[in-house]
């Protein structure tokens, strides 16, 4: 859930693509949108990009608590606060890209229709809720962090998350639970007869789902760059294969690999952001999504991202949480050996969830990569 690209210079990272990413770049030119619809002019986040409207979200200054932890799962850190969590990142426009993920789906499958799907690191759920309600006959979310599990399942069921996902977390799904876990069996409508995913326990690099194979597995926001080496990062390639049909799809969404290459990194400024969210009268949520000098290894490709997120009153600080995020950025060709290794190959590159922006468009901030298995 990650990483940045400097717009301004843009001619310069375009020129380093072209040497890296060869013929995987997919020859699309669109007119070129309006800056005015994203955030800065300087550095985009994968899930950085518009500004959150009043009222897109609701009150959840109450789930928020202070604390700090590097790792996603554990107890007090971002990833344990869902409610605050889908706040603070909630300005995406899941509607147009549930329609995305339908139509790159058909154009990279000879216009076959998407049956069934896999999200890795699903968090609150909210893309694969919006595919069982767009039609998808099946539909999984798999996460570590019970929280997270326990708030996907009210919020696809229509119930009310917070203290309720909570309880339900230590209930239902123990933290650390064997990713070989079958899932107990859930209701596939909610209460007004909309259809629901299922949402199970594993660990991305180490899971087994019942009822493979599937159409299409998807890692979304970057959370692929949480496998911070080469052995992770084709376990959890590994797994994926084996739950992809013959000719399915697999589509990771992370930091556009031009940010390796413009030396913001290396000098120690990484881009922070910076953005809020209106939460009511007199009340919001500020994020802050990096911190200056977060130290980045060019060996690794490992940056360790501070993010804060505090829920204010008027001036007044109520809640705050902070923790260090390690995250690796990856390179096309690192990619393509990647998807060599375990049974994949690159399709297409996107620079956004539109089907019209390459990775070389003006307007491209992030990485959509659609892999197919062989």
């Amino acid at each position: 859930m990650m990483s940045s690209v400097r717009l301004h210079g843009r001619s310069h990272t375009r020129s380093v693509l072209s040497h890296f990413a060869g013929s995987f770049l997919p020859a699309v030119h669109a007119p070129v949108r309006s800056r005015e619809s994203y955030r800065c002019a300087h550095k985009k986040s994968t899930w950085q990009v518009h500004a959150v409207e009043q009222g897109q979200a609701g009150d959840v200054a109450e789930s928020a608590t202070s604390s700090s932890s590097p790792a996603r799962g554990k107890p007090g850190s971002i990833y344990t606060q869902p409610e605050l969590y889908k706040a603070a990142f909630s300005y995406r426009d899941i509607s147009s890209e549930v329609s995305f993920l339908k139509e790159v789906y058909s154009r990279h499958t000879e216009g076959s229709e998407l049956t069934s799907v896999l999200e890795l690191g699903c968090g609150p759920g909210e893309h694969v809720t919006g595919l069982a309600r767009a039609g998808v006959p099946r539909a999984v979310g798999l996460d570590k962090c019970p929280e997270m599990l326990a708030f996907a399942r009210d919020l696809a069921s229509g119930k009310a998350g917070g203290a309720a996902a909570g309880k339900k977390a230590k209930q239902a799904v123990g933290f650390g639970a064997s990713s070989q876990q079958k899932p107990a069996p859930e209701p596939q409508q909610d209460q007004s007869g909309l259809p629901v995913p299922e949402f199970v326990a594993g660990d991305m690099t180490n899971f087994e789902i019942k009822g493979a194979p599937f159409d299409m597995v998807m890692c979304l926001l970057g959370t692929f760059s949480h496998m911070l080496d080469n052995s992770a990062a084709a376990a959890c390639l590994r797994c994926a294969v084996r739950h992809l049909r013959p000719g399915g799809l697999l589509l990771l969404e992370l930091g556009h690999p031009g940010d390796l290459f413009d030396g913001t990194y290396i000098i120690g400024d990484g881009g922070k952001e910076v953005w809020e969210v209106p939460q009511g009268k007199n009340k919001k949520i500020f994020v802050e999504w990096g911190a200056e000098f977060d130290n980045f290894d060019p060996v690794t490709q490992i940056i360790d991202r501070t993010v804060s997120i505090s829920v204010l009153k008027g001036e007044e600080v109520e809640q705050s949480i902070e923790e260090v995020v390690p995250y690796r950025q990856y390179t096309v060709q690192e990619l393509d050996l990647l998807a060599t290794m375990t049974g994949l190959r690159i399709q297409q590159l996107y620079g956004e969830m539109n089907l019209e922006v390459d990775l070389s468009h003006e307007e491209a901030y992030r990485l959509i990569a659609v892999l197919r298995k062989l």
